[in-house]
């Protein structure tokens, strides 16, 4: 008996990681049969509904969907969660200004985990809080990060909420630096991977008196993005993909962090204009310019942004990832082309096995949303901004289809 036990546990036991990582290089050209999506608008909510609900901004906006389709928006600027239904219609905010249960400091981010609870993230400089909401959108607790010493000041939780994809930060006193590093911690936040590291100076008083420690600051900040020192996570059912902003290469990770696959793409470097690198920039610089003493904002110029930008030294030609996305039955979306000034992006589509499948371009009204975009069901929802800087719900049916 106890023999026949043993057989059939073998059979239905999940397969032990074997350690080998499989590699799938893919040249420029789909092999085979080339596939493509078919974007059509469904419905647009924001400042063209007339509905004061919908106004909302400031930098870092997400959305998020529930199974029944209801939209999650992040308005930082009001530090709130917009509820939308499926039809648009408004249903409530969640949270709000303040240290109360369920209200936030510093909203970061907000996700439906797989059971259709909700989990917002806060990141307050020196600390993180993750509030718990249950299926109903009621404030169920709130905990801080449990790393003493490890700043998550971004956050990206799988389904189940067993794993979790950071970018963090570690003062470095000795060297007056802080560590920047995107990794992939489990749920008590312990470090499984570290998948890439920069380092950031530590801001001091003088740093801010005179236009050149301005400068500078500012120029290693740009230099971030002119590098390509930022990463893309995008969970499946068990599985996380991850990607360098610098180089087309995408690391497939099991639910016990082990890396199985490895997928590559030759790559032609697209040329990036000044226009492309001010179209990113210009956000930013404006955020920033909300933020600032008066006396720092005269000192913070449209020339002042221009001398630090030619001190981060940016490439002539564009990283080749800009994002990454599922689709419902596992195609990976690798985002490879975004062009704000030209409002379209063109990404690529891989199968699970990793094979290049084609491409799609999208043509979308406004300023092209970047990293606010996700695809639920056989819908793609995204969030665009138009030419007065204001910021609608955009939400598409696709198609998966052959050319």
């Amino acid at each position: 008996m106890a023999k026949t036990f043993f057989v059939l546990w073998l059979l239905l036991a999940p397969a032990a990681f074997s350690g080998e990582v499989k590699e799938v290089d893919n040249s420029r050209h789909p092999v085979g049969k080339v596939f493509t999506l078919q974007l059509e608008e469904d419905l647009r909510i924001g400042p063209e509904t007339d509905d004061e609900h919908f106004l909302w901004g400031g930098l870092g906006g997400t959305i998020a969907v529930n199974d029944q389709g209801h939209m999650f928006v992040v308005d930082p600027a009001n530090v709130r969660i917009v509820e939308a239904d499926a039809n648009g219609v408004y249903v409530r905010d969640i949270g709000g200004q303040g240290q109360g249960p369920g209200e936030f400091q510093a909203l970061t981010s907000f996700q439906i985990l797989g059971d259709g609870s909700g989990v917002a993230y806060e990141f307050m400089g020196v600390s993180g809080n993750f509030s718990f909401f249950d299926k109903d959108m009621h404030f169920r607790e709130r905990k801080a990060v449990a790393s003493p010493g490890l700043f998550l000041t971004s956050c990206l939780l799988s389904a189940n909420g067993e794993m979790n994809f950071s970018l963090t930060a570690k003062v470095n006193q000795a060297e007056s630096k802080i560590d920047m590093t995107y990794m992939l911690l489990d749920k008590e936040h312990q470090v499984k991977a570290q998948l890439l590291t920069f380092d950031q100076p530590i801001p001091t008083p003088q740093t801010f008196s005179t236009k050149e420690g301005l400068i500078k600051l500012m120029a290693k900040q740009f230099g971030v993005f002119a590098q390509g020192n930022f990463c893309y996570a995008v969970f499946g059912s068990d599985h996380v993909y991850t990607a360098t902003a610098n180089r087309y290469e995408i690391t497939k990770w099991d639910a016990d962090f082990n890396k199985t696959m490895v997928i590559r793409k030759e790559y032609k470097p697209i040329a990036q204009g000044e226009d492309e690198i001010y179209a990113i920039i210009d956000p930013i610089y404006e955020a920033l310019q909300g933020r600032l003493p008066p006396n720092l904002q005269a000192i913070f110029t449209r020339n002042t942004l221009g001398k630090a930008m030619e001190l981060a030294e940016f490439p002539s030609s564009k990283h080749p990832i800009n994002g990454l996305n599922l689709l419902k039955d596992g195609i990976l979306v690798v985002v490879h082309n975004t062009n704000v000034p030209g409002k379209k992006m063109v990404s690529d589509l891989f199968s699970k096995e990793g094979k290049f499948l084609g491409s799609f371009e999208q043509t979308l009204s406004g300023n092209v949303g970047l990293y606010t975009s996700v695809f639920k069901g056989d819908f793609f929802y995204n969030m665009e901004v138009n030419e007065d800087g204001e910021t609608s719900v955009v939400r598409y049916k696709y198609k998966l289809v052959a050319k």
